[in-house]
């Protein structure tokens, strides 16, 4: 099954997101404080499962 791998919410409030990124490891979505967060964590996860697969 295949995800997103960040995900931008939007709320009724104008300019009011959240965001999460999706952890193929955990198998959850974790809550990310912003989107430069959510890339950094996104680079993170991939290397993590790059070293799985090595």
């Amino acid at each position: 099954m295949s995800r997103p791998s960040l995900k931008i919410i939007r709320h009724d409030e104008p300019g009011n997101v959240t965001f999460e990124v999706w952890n193929p490891i955990a198998a959850n979505s974790e809550p990310i404080a912003s989107f430069d967060d959510g890339l950094l964590r996104l680079d993170e996860l991939a290397e993590r499962v790059r070293l799985m697969w090595v």
